[in-house]
């Protein structure tokens, strides 16, 4: 269990708990665009998965992210310009970093750039990746 420790203007401290990691960084990051409280971030982690909410995010689904209860469309532009930029840094983040640990393993750098054109590395965990890429790899190799 994540939480989340917060001391609100009234002065009774509240604590939020998520199951995943991920799921309590979403939040940190959605309160703390201006206009975006505890409850509307609770509301779009419990509306979305967090890869859904990620993927809908990189595609600009403003219609998709207002259907959230509480989330106009305005509010839903904002999180979008806010997070998009943020998101696509780290699925390249994390890109470079699997073709690093691959290249690590002993491949080259070619071969581990063709294998993650085959995933989506939006909806999948880092080491996921690297665990499917290595399966594809070393099938290749025998």
């Amino acid at each position: 269990l994540y939480t989340k420790l917060s001391f609100p203007q009234d002065g009774v401290p509240i604590v939020y708990g998520f199951k995943r990691q991920e799921e309590r960084e979403i939040f940190e990051v959605l309160t703390s665009i201006p206009k975006v409280g505890a409850k509307v971030a609770l509301s779009i982690l419990s509306f979305f998965s967090v890869e859904e909410f990620k993927n809908t995010v990189l595609s600009k689904d403003v219609k998709k992210l207002s259907s959230v209860p509480g989330l106009g469309k305005k509010l839903s532009e904002r999180i979008i310009l806010e997070l998009r930029e943020s998101f696509s840094k780290k699925v390249e983040e994390s890109f470079n970093e699997i073709v690093e640990v691959l290249v690590s393993l002993g491949y080259s750098k070619s071969e581990a750039c063709e294998v993650l054109k085959n995933f989506d590395l939006n909806n999948l965990d880092t080491q996921e990746v690297i665990k499917l890429a290595l399966k594809e790899l070393s099938g290749k190799k025998f």
